[in-house]
């Protein structure tokens, strides 16, 4: 798991130095920190990821689940 926090100053840097950037808010933010999305949208993200179509017996593959 990385860091929330640095993830999110890196959002708002990016945001800063090209206003026209595609950033997404993804998933993970919210299972690193509750509200995490929503922060991810505050320092600068445009665009949010929702993905919970994997099947259960795949989710065991993929650390994030």
């Amino acid at each position: 798991m990385g860091d929330v926090e640095i993830a999110l100053k890196q959002m708002a840097v990016m945001r800063s130095m090209d206003p026209n950037r595609l950033i997404p808010t993804t998933s993970c933010l919210g299972r690193g920190k509750k509200g995490g999305q929503l922060m991810g949208l505050m320092a600068g993200a445009n665009t949010v990821t929702i993905n919970d179509g994997t099947p259960e017996e795949f989710k065991k593959l993929f650390p994030i689940y």
